[in-house]
């Protein structure tokens, strides 16, 4: 039986690769044989994986599990944020542009995502709230 740590070190291997179907099956198997973290760093890899390729439900789908297993992970809530642009889910997009700048007020490209959204949707005021806060994030990082 291979460790979790080395089937993690395969699929990483693989997606540096740019083998994303493989490193989906490798990820697959390590999440029969994970839990916690360790789960949710697995969801999230494999929607990278399905990001990379361009299957943007299948990725919003695995980025979805690991946020429910790791409710904090940011670049998760990002990624997920652009599957939604993707799959023009605006709504959902934003409220995960909102979560990140809720767990990291200053991540910039958090609310400078939300900015574009609430610019589209004619939500002026927040947009200009949102850019501000983007602007300040960068200059003050």
């Amino acid at each position: 039986m291979v460790s979790l740590d080395a089937a993690f070190a395969s699929a990483e291997a693989l997606l540096d690769d740019h083998d994303f179907e493989r490193a989906k099956v490798a990820l697959t198997d390590v999440l029969d044989a994970s839990s916690g973290r360790d789960r949710a760093l697995a969801h999230a890899l494999r929607g990278f994986a399905s990001y990379r390729q361009k299957l943007f439900a299948d990725a919003e789908t695995d980025f979805t599990a690991a946020i429910r297993l790791q409710p904090d992970a940011v670049n998760t809530f990002f990624l997920r944020a652009k599957c939604r642009e993707e799959l023009d889910d605006l709504s959902g997009a934003l409220s995960d542009y909102e979560a990140i700048t809720s767990l990291e007020p200053d991540t910039a490209d958090a609310w400078e995502g939300a900015m574009w959204i609430y610019r589209y949707l004619g939500r002026e005021a927040e947009a200009n709230h949102a850019a501000l806060m983007a602007e300040t994030a960068r200059t003050f990082r």
